[in-house]
């Protein structure tokens, strides 16, 4: 329960994207904080930086200096200016990275008292701290082999992917899920837990790990289970992806396709890997329950999707992959060229929250102006859910993407076609000739060029609607890895992981050095 007023304040040290998550996370809890704590300072009334030097001295007793500062050596710089200045160091909570942040926010949240009672009254010198103090250790039964399903990062986590393998896997195993951040409403992860990124890290107490983000997010020497959730080739974060997977001595990754199959086999060798990867053509249980639940909706699509790809976190060749610069242009051409459909536009949700967290990015400006001009329009509709994208699926005729993964998950999931904007298709295919996604675009719908286009390309598809349905479907059954039993596929072979036997199916790296 959120108090109406509360004992703590506090000043945040750091001024970037961490301390206004922070900043915005004391705001909901009436935690009032009286400046940010920084070198560069700032008159601005609404964001107050000030420095070291200028905190009024001696603070009172329920005053907590919240470090908010993600480079260690910042961090520990920061730390040594507050004890100079005498702060104590039972005063001084370092918050290390956004997981972090929102670990602190979910025990705020769902422990308020408890957790604003622990920060007055003991020395806390980070989250890991503090969690000991409130959150108990979920009680294991030895007798029974324990998986973990780990739900921190983007999206949940994932946690939709994965959670209905999870109910199925307990009633044989100890079964327990964890995050920095509770379900949402609809979400049943069985034995849910909090649990810190970094507790997680440590934890030596299950038998195997299971994750669908490209996060660390358990010990070097549990082995892992990653389930990719790109349904085809196009990996947007290689580096990070090969990071993740090269971490757990073990580390088995179910793939949801052959184009993706193919794919991650390229860039294990490639990569030289050292540690044991195995990769399981297993199939996309999200894209399965998706395919389920659309069977459920009886009512006709009276709407188009825009649906852009992740764009508040600055990648390459942006400009010519990248819808999001044009995004309040398309809305208002969509709009205008179809008045009796329901316009939805779905940014990202990790560029929602980004948005509303400050942070800079080059396509930020357009993202806000988008939402803006969607707010405008009479038959535009923001769609901000954070984990489900289903009803906005059901309920559109056809999406309009551009070199987001969802364009091929919502082709596969309802066999309805996709415009596909690529301002620089030309230099696209020529940068990555051997990637199916690029080639494979033209299956699925069409591709244009420029946002003028996506109006007449639309027109085409819905004159054409059962021709491309027929060839979206067609073209599922020949690369999907065992679609509609995904789930089924793990749980008849999940033996094979826990006593680390071969299937002559699966594709093991040590064959290949």
């Amino acid at each position: 329960m959120i108090r109406k007023t509360t004992e703590l304040s506090a000043y945040i040290v750091g001024s970037g994207s961490l301390a206004r998550i922070i900043k915005e996370i004391f705001k909901v809890n009436n935690i009032e904080v009286y400046a940010f704590v920084d070198r560069e300072t700032s008159t601005d009334p609404d964001f107050l930086i000030i420095e070291t030097k200028k905190i009024p001295y001696p603070v009172p007793e329920n005053t907590l200096f919240v470090i908010a500062i993600s480079l260690q050596k910042h961090r520990q710089a920061a730390k040594k200016r507050l004890e100079k200045h005498g702060i104590l160091d039972e005063k001084i909570l370092e918050i290390k990275d956004a997981s972090d942040a929102i670990f602190m926010g979910s025990l705020l949240k769902h422990n308020n008292d408890e957790t604003i009672n622990y920060l007055l009254s003991n020395s806390l010198s980070n989250i890991q701290a503090l969690e000991r103090a409130i959150i108990q250790c979920p009680i294991v039964d030895n007798t029974r082999i324990s998986i973990s399903f780990n739900y921190h990062g983007h999206g949940g986590g994932y946690r939709q992917h994965l959670n209905s393998i999870a109910t199925k896997l307990s009633y044989k195993f100890n079964i327990n899920c964890f995050s920095d951040e509770p379900d949402s409403s609809g979400e049943k992860s069985p034995n849910f837990q909090l649990q810190s990124l970094r507790t997680r890290r440590s934890s030596r107490s299950e038998n195997l790990s299971i994750a669908a983000n490209y996060i660390d997010c358990s010990h070097t020497e549990t082995p892992k289970v990653l389930f990719m959730h790109e349904i085809y080739d196009h990996f947007t974060y290689v580096d990070e992806i090969i990071q993740v997977i090269s971490k757990p001595k073990l580390q088995y990754v179910f793939t949801p396709s052959l184009p993706c199959f193919e794919k991650m086999k390229k860039l294990c060798i490639e990569k030289n890997l050292k540690n044991q990867v195995v990769l399981i053509p297993g199939g996309y249980p999200r894209l399965d329950n998706n395919i389920e639940y659309f069977k459920t909706i009886k009512e006709q699509p009276d709407s188009i999707i825009y649906a852009p790809t992740l764009s508040m976190f600055d990648s390459d060749n942006m400009e010519s992959t990248y819808s999001m610069g044009k995004a309040p242009n398309i809305l208002l051409n969509l709009s205008n060229s179809f008045p009796e459909y329901k316009i939805i536009f779905r940014p990202h949700p990790t560029d929602l929250l980004a948005l509303e967290n400050g942070r800079k990015a080059t396509y930020r400006n357009s993202l806000e102006e988008a939402v803006k001009v969607c707010s405008r329009l009479q038959n535009c509709e923001l769609d901000t859910s954070k984990t489900s994208y289903m009803k906005s699926y059901g309920s559109s005729v056809l999406m309009v993407s551009d070199i987001s993964s969802t364009a091929f998950t919502y082709a596969f999931s309802t066999n309805r076609p996709v415009i596909f904007y690529s301002p620089g298709n030309s230099i696209t295919e020529k940068n990555l000739p051997d990637t199916l996604f690029i080639a494979d675009r033209s299956k699925l719908g069409i591709c244009v060029n420029s946002e003028k286009d996506i109006s007449n390309a639309a027109f085409n598809i819905l004159e054409k609607y059962s021709e491309y349905s027929t060839k979206i479907k067609n073209h599922s059954e020949n690369v999907i890895f065992n679609k509609g039993k995904s789930e089924s596929y793990f749980i008849e072979n999940i033996d094979f992981i826990l006593s680390n036997e071969r299937n002559s199916d699966w594709w093991y790296l040590s064959d290949h050095r």
